[in-house]
């Protein structure tokens, strides 16, 4: 895809693409499509509206015909915030 750094904040490190470039990328590839949840670029520790907002982002995905979605989620000490990113997987289920 040509210009593709437009659609996913590639500046920031990739953010999350517009449904209407999921459904796109999904018409265009015969691959599976993983689809990045992360609502801005920086630190990968997230407020509590960040997290909902990235939950609607994964159904979103889902629906907009994304195979998984991919995405990381710290606590201030670095470590993996286990149980907010179990609350995603939940949501992002098997296909």
């Amino acid at each position: 895809m040509i210009g593709a750094e437009r659609f996913w904040s590639l500046h920031d490190g990739g953010t999350t693409p517009s449904l209407g470039a999921i459904e796109a990328a999904r018409k265009e590839l015969n691959i599976d499509l993983n689809v990045i949840i992360r609502p801005r670029g920086g630190d990968f520790l997230y407020s509590d509206l960040e997290l909902d907002i990235m939950k609607a982002d994964v159904v979103a995905a889902r629906v907009a015909g994304a195979d998984g979605v991919v995405f990381g989620i710290l606590k201030a000490d670095g470590a993996v915030n286990v149980e907010q990113s179990r609350e995603l997987v939940e949501l992002a289920g098997h296909r």
